[in-house]
């Protein structure tokens, strides 16, 4: 058909050699190696079932722009730097020499610690595994701790799905949102203002493909908001809204599809005003 087979070699117009492959039937297997302008090896790779399953990015002096690993050793390059001789690595990636870019942990070919730098080579993200959980942070510039998802360590095609518990700071440190995980959807959500007081509190449960969120919203002065109820995100049943008093100044009925069915109006002393009904044209009776 045409496919090349065997070792493939490209050089450039000044005979440098840029790239060496090892081809099957047009599909590269094993070692892959990329070679720089200058010569030195850029880019070592080894292939497993059409894809790379190793990747190691190199720059002028050695040190590691890329590191990438398999639960076996598949290269002799590839044996210290992702943990196959018995102990964790440690390894500095740098975008040039003497400009670190971020930093990775391996063990067995396992990814314990990954660390993302900016170019003022501060942490921008982090990722690391740990008593079977796998701990996501991400920073503001000032270095504040912004999001961290804290989930069980499991396979990305496992049935389990995500548990554990996702938060959201403000970069003055306050906590302003945090959501409770199992299997591998949102159970409840409770979020904060910036003066401490809480904002939202969500349930959520399921029935099956239905989805029914039950919300407490709140004035920044802690009286409450409003207590809404949805299904499949269209509002359904009685919903409750207050003044910034807590005093409750409606009442919304809703029916199947979020129709508005009925609505109670109160005085600022809760005292019954307005009491509405509505037919399906939305005119009010």
């Amino acid at each position: 058909r045409g496919n090349r087979h065997g070792v493939s070699r490209e050089f450039d117009a000044r005979g440098t050699l840029r790239r060496e492959e090892h081809l099957v039937d047009g599909q590269a297997v094993g070692e892959q190696k990329q070679f720089a302008e200058a010569g030195h090896l850029q880019r070592l790779t080894f292939f497993v079932d059409r894809r790379a399953a190793v990747t190691l990015g190199l720059l002028a002096d050695g040190s590691f722009s890329e590191l990438r690993c398999a639960g076996q050793s598949l290269l002799p390059q590839d044996r210290a730097p992702c943990g196959h001789a018995g102990k964790v690595s440690d390894v500095t990636l740098f975008h040039e020499p003497g400009k670190p870019g971020g930093k990775v942990r391996y063990l067995a070919g396992q990814l314990q610690y990954q660390a993302i730098f900016d170019e003022r080579g501060e942490t921008v993200r982090t990722e690391e595994v740990k008593d079977g959980r796998r701990i996501k942070r991400v920073y503001y510039p000032s270095g504040q701790l912004r999001s961290e998802a804290d989930f069980i360590d499991r396979d990305p095609s496992a049935s389990e799905g995500r548990e554990g518990v996702a938060r959201e700071w403000a970069e003055g440190g306050q906590l302003t949102q945090e959501t409770q995980w199992a299997d591998g959807q949102e159970q409840t959500i409770r979020q904060w203002y910036l003066n401490g007081r809480i904002k939202l509190h969500q349930v959520i449960e399921r029935d099956g493909r239905h989805q029914r969120r039950h919300t407490e919203s709140f004035w920044d002065n802690g009286q409450p908001a409003a207590i809404n109820t949805d299904r499949n995100g269209r509002l359904l049943g009685w919903q409750k809204y207050f003044d910034e008093a807590g005093v409750l100044r409606r009442e919304d009925e809703h029916g199947d599809r979020g129709v508005l069915l009925r609505r109670k109006q109160y005085s600022t002393q809760g005292v019954l005003e307005k009491d509405e009904r509505f037919l399906p044209d939305g005119s009010r009776v």
